[in-house]
């Protein structure tokens, strides 16, 4: 007898897939090893919003901060101090940086309260009472007593590097506080003695390192105090000892804060819900199959997919994030449902032929169609996400989709090889002894007994069944328009995680924490107004914002509960802000300096003179934007159909010899004379003995002072105002930034009517630039809506595209995808009437769901053109592919949805919105295929899906499938023995034990 090709080639495959495996291994470890969330990769790009938050950074860099602060933290803490001298750098007896211990560090300044308020004293004149009522809200609590310390940490501190420096924290802080009483100061000794008296009322425990610390890879150099050297020196009745600080007293916040909780919360998912899912799949697969042999096969086919989806991340160069890691789990399960449809069609092949021999091939020819289209709906699903401005939503539509083509090459390797070396032996032999004694069949199939019993009725009862359903996907419809996008990073934390807590804590001792950035711009070209009358302007907006936005109750026994626990149902954004102010601290430049107009007169005219002294303190804040001044001359020339791009020598105001000179070498323009300078430069570096200059050391710095002189003229001079917003409200960004808007324009709009520069149709001369994360993520929640309808269209489309390819006809293709939009309508239009909020999660699952459906739908349209086209009457037809696939699509539907189900056990909510979303949607999907699509069969005639179907010979068309069909609604359970240890029982599906 010839052999078949698995016959010839199943080792061979089964080896080479061994050879592949550390090649795997390698990928997955890497892949996991390199999880990275960035917040700010997480927002969409090419927008406005991203165009202005990137211009606001070049301008103002420097957000990575965290902001710490501990119970009991107070301007006059001593402790402040120690953290400062454990923190920064030690220095020599110079006093000048040792770089070894430098290089070690994460932390580039240190600055707390009690430090900045001191410096606007000393440095500014501002009395220290003042100053502190400046810093309120931000690093200063409403009470004038609370306090934080900002940290600004190095450059290179991202990714996995930002787990370093806040371990660190935690570690330095840890360590016991030694004080000598003779040094410190009489508020300090009062605020020692209070801590004292706290500690005194409970005992503080010590508590075990938590995940950041165990984390710390570093061995960081010891920076000791003074007292903690002479401790031993310092008189007992002058030694002060307090205990080191415990993780759970300790509170952070901040851009790296916000994305280590990420990246922890995403960790522990993968490490203690990936598993569970793999276990609860095989459970569920062990539950459906009966047969050990089967399970394993199936299992590690899932096994296998995942992995080499994994390594793919890696081997393309990219990176994991929280929203990714749902990616393994979701290819676990999807191969491990197209591994269960699989063996359905190889025991349908035995059953046919009763034989082992070339019942691999004939299950890979019934079997290669459906898994192949269903697989390709599932991938276009998931490639649809591709559409998303979304960056980890964009990865993980990318590569899940990649995982589906993956599985699809391990459901025709694989797990044929390994059935053809591993065979249903037993299974066979009955089905041949039974062929042989022409005995019919009879299955114990409870699942599918019930199906063909519900069947029945659906397909007596088509205008019933498919009105009802209709009417339920109409009134899921009506419900889309109301659902409600929500990505503020607050919302992805269940409310007993450790951010959780840490921003509660922040914003009920200190203020607010979220930036929303205002720049206020002025033309120099246009105004020549000096920096004091600028800054009036500036005051006058924050003397409006505090007005109307600031929430002045904060740190008092009026204040409104700081965190609201988020509702499941009925979550309504609030459209007013009338009486919910949403600002804690404001600060600017005008927080910096003194009031230009108060005073004494010889203090208003030393005025100048503070600016000029503190100028590299307040550029944090103010700053002149001088690139703006050749962005503005290109665009005004080329909108006047001037081809000069570039200010040219006269215009810079260089004349005379210089300017020959110059024009002798060819260049007589700014940007000419800066490609010229460049070249130069160039050629020094590669041929560093090269004299050649262009010009003379005297000559260049006459070129730059013009230069910087032209552009002083006709830059923009910025102003940076900070206004600290609640982070764990509900109420929508969206709003506030109008009601800002609201409070700011009109006083810009006032200051340029009196100063007579209100121009109408020009540019303005002032303006102020709304952008920081407060517009991003408002931007973020319309994009999110915005990918919701184009991914699911896009899958739509090119699904539907599939389907009228595979049945060739339009008409039936439109038809067959009704019953796949049907879940998403429902469950998305519910979650639109109970004001259920739409997460990246949730988002995710749309498209998901619609390709997963329409597997299942595939899987029964194949059987019941089968049935058609074996001679079967449609209402025949539509009750034996109840009987062929009813049980194994709920199978698969049971092992999918039960095993994605354990991620609503996340602590990171968008994990969790993905786990329980998909469990509903997939038995949605379920119903819409099992009740919905027979409804329409039956009521379309059938004859919509049987074109292009060739019927099969009259031999087969004779067999006893009529007969089982018709007597479908009356299935006996009771005749066939349900001793399962002697292998008889006998199903047609993968529930079998063999």
């Amino acid at each position: 007898m010839k052999k078949t090709f698995y016959e010839k080639y199943a080792l061979l495959i089964l080896v080479m897939m061994m050879f592949t495996l550390p090649i795997m291994a390698l990928g997955v470890k890497r892949t996991l090893e390199n999880v990275r969330n960035n917040i700010k990769e997480w927002l969409p790009e090419g927008t406005t919003e991203s165009a202005l938050h990137t211009w606001f950074q070049q301008n103002f860099p420097n957000e990575q901060f965290i902001l710490m602060s501990w119970d009991g933290c107070t301007l006059n803490d001593p402790r402040l101090d120690v953290m400062k001298h454990r923190i920064l750098p030690r220095k020599d007896k110079n006093g000048e940086v040792i770089l070894e211990d430098y290089n070690l560090r994460y932390y580039e300044t240190y600055t707390s309260g009690r430090d900045f308020a001191k410096q606007l004293e000393e440095g500014n004149g501002i009395p220290f009472k003042e100053a502190v009522g400046r810093l309120k809200g931000s690093l200063i609590g409403m009470d004038e007593k609370s306090t934080a310390a900002m940290i600004y940490l190095r450059p290179g501190c991202e990714g996995e590097n930002l787990k370093g420096p806040i371990g660190e924290l935690y570690r330095l802080a840890r360590k016991e506080f030694v004080f000598d009483r003779r040094k410190l100061t009489k508020d300090q000794i009062s605020a020692v003695e209070e801590i004292q008296a706290e500690l005194s009322k409970s005992e503080v425990k010590k508590e075990p390192k938590n995940f950041l610390e165990r984390k710390l890879s570093l061995a960081m150099p010891e920076n000791p105090t003074e007292d903690e050297l002479n401790r031993s020196a310092i008189p007992e009745e002058d030694l002060i000892v307090l205990p080191g600080l415990q993780p759970s007293q300790m509170h952070m916040g901040g851009p790296p804060v916000d994305n280590v909780a990420i990246d922890v919360e995403g960790n522990r998912t993968l490490m203690r819900l990936a598993w569970l899912a793999a276990l609860v799949g095989l459970t569920m697969a062990t539950l459906c199959l009966r047969s050990f042999r089967l399970v394993a096969i199936v299992f590690f086919a899932a096994l296998f997919a995942t992995g080499y989806a994994l390594a793919v991340v890696n081997f393309t160069g990219s990176s994991t994030d929280a929203i990714m890691l749902s990616m393994p789990p979701l290819v676990y399960v999807l191969t491990m449902s197209s591994a269960i449809h699989f063996i359905n069609y190889y025991h349908d092949a035995l059953e046919e032929e009763g034989g082992i021999h070339g019942a691999v091939e004939r299950a890979v020819q019934h079997a290669f169609m459906p898994v192949t289209i269903a697989a390709t709906t599932t991938a276009l699903g998931l490639f649809s996400l591709l559409t998303s401005t979304l960056g980890p939503i964009y990865n993980f539509g990318l590569y899940s989709g990649i995982g589906v083509i993956i599985s699809v090459a391990i459901i025709f390797l694989y797990v044929p090889a390994i059935l053809q070396l591993f065979p249903s032996h037993r299974f066979s032999e009955k089905m041949a002894k039974n062929s042989l004694a022409g005995e019919e069949v009879l299955r114990k199939d409870v699942i599918g007994g019930q199906w063909q019993k519900l069947g029945h009725f659906i397909i007596y009862h088509p205008l019933l069944v498919c009105f009802i359903c209709s009417c339920i996907m109409g009134f899921g419809f009506a419900g889309l328009p109301q659902l409600q996008p929500s990505v503020k990073l607050m919302n992805f934390f269940k409310q007993d995680t450790t951010i959780i807590h840490d921003y509660t804590w922040l914003e009920e001792n200190l203020g607010p924490l979220v930036p929303m950035e205002v720049v206020v711009r002025f033309d120099n070209e246009k105004i020549e107004e000096n920096l004091k009358g600028r800054l009036m302007l500036i005051d006058q907006i924050i003397q409006a914002i505090d007005k109307d936005l600031v929430d002045h109750a904060i740190g008092t026994p009026d204040a409104k509960p700081v965190y609201v626990k988020r509702k499941l149902f009925f979550n309504r954004p609030k459209k007013s802000l009338a009486d919910d102010q949403q600002v804690g601290g404001v600060l600017s430049v005008a927080t910096l300096l003194p009031d230009p107009t108060a005073g004494s007169l010889a203090e208003r005219a030393g005025w100048n003179g503070q600016v000029i002294r503190n100028y590299p303190q307040l550029r944090e804040y103010m700053k002149q934007d001088l690139l703006a001044a050749e962005r503005k001359f290109s665009t005004q020339n080329t909108a006047e159909g001037d081809q000069k791009a570039s200010p040219t020598l006269a215009e810079l105001g260089i004349e005379g010899e210089l300017e020959q000179k110059l024009r002798t070498q060819g260049i007589t323009t700014l940007a000419e004379l800066r490609a010229q300078v460049l070249a130069l430069e160039k050629t020094e570096k590669s041929s560093p003995n090269s004299t050649k200059q262009l010009v003379s050391d005297e000559e260049m710095e006459t070129l730059l002072e013009a230069i910087y002189r032209w552009q002083v003229n006709h830059c923009d001079e910025l102003f940076r105002i900070t206004c600290r917003v609640k982070a764990l409200t509900d109420v929508d960004y969206g709003y506030f930034v109008d009601e800002l808007r609201k409070v700011i324009d009109p006083v810009i709009e006032k200051w340029l009517t009196e100063h007579n520069l209100n121009e109408p149709g020009e540019k303005p001369a002032v303006e102020a630039i709304y952008t920081g994360s407060v517009p991003l993520v408002y931007k973020t929640q319309h994009d999110l809506m915005s990918n919701l309808f184009w991914s699911v269209l896009l899958s739509f489309v090119t699904i539907s595209a599939v389907i009228m390819l595979m049945f060739r006809s339009i008409f039936g293709g439109f038809l067959a995808m009704i019953p796949n939009i049907f879940p998403l309508a429902v469950v998305f239009g519910m979650m639109g009437w109970l004001g259920v909020l739409c997460d990246l999660g949730a988002m995710m699952t749309a498209s998901v769901a619609l390709g997963i459906a329409t597997d299942d739908t595939i899987h029964y349209l194949t059987w019941y053109r089968r049935a058609l086209a074996e001679g079967l009457e449609h209402r025949e037809a539509a009750l034996s592919a109840y009987r062929r696939c009813a049980t194994a699509m709920t199978q698969t539907t049971v092992v999918a949805a039960f095993g994605l189900s354990v991620f609503a056990f996340s602590t990171f909510t968008p994990t969790l919105y993905f786990g329980i979303m998909m469990l509903v949607l997939m038995f949605m999907a379920l119903f819409g295929d099992l009740i919905y699509l027979p409804s329409i069969l039956i009521l379309s005639g059938g004859k919509t899906f049987a074109k292009g179907n060739k019927p099969l010979n009259d031999e087969k068309a004779g067999t006893s499938q009529v007969a089982e069909s018709q007597k479908a609604p009356e299935i006996s359970t009771d005749s066939v023995t349900s001793d399962v240890s002697e292998m008889s029982i006998i199903s047609d599906t993968p529930g079998i034990a063999e």
